[in-house]
């Protein structure tokens, strides 16, 4: 995803002295300094992970969640074109894989 500020990098080619900037968007932690908190509700995570950020470079920015009716999330999503939408509780732990709630 790109947004208005970030790292940047050289474009090559047709797009000659034009820059790019990249923005990576992480929504939690599943491990830090060697210990696993997959475990951890989701909020506790992104809490840890907030707190790792301030830290950071430029370029790393913390994926805000949406308490919100997930329909009609899903419904501005269609409207704007995007690819679809990921659902989280925020009380529950990290599990890999689709699940049907």
């Amino acid at each position: 995803m790109c947004q208005a500020t970030g790292g940047t990098r050289p474009v090559s080619g047709s797009r000659l002295n034009r820059q790019e900037i990249l923005v990576l968007l992480t929504a939690a932690l599943l491990e830090i300094g060697g210990e696993d908190v997959r475990r951890e509700p989701l909020e506790e995570r992104k809490t840890r992970l907030t707190k790792l950020l301030r830290r950071s470079a430029d370029g790393i920015r913390l994926n805000e969640h949406m308490a919100s009716d997930g329909a009609l999330i899903f419904k501005h999503a269609c409207k704007l074109g995007l690819e679809g939408i990921v659902s989280k509780r925020r009380d529950m732990g990290y599990r890999s894989g689709r699940v049907k709630s």
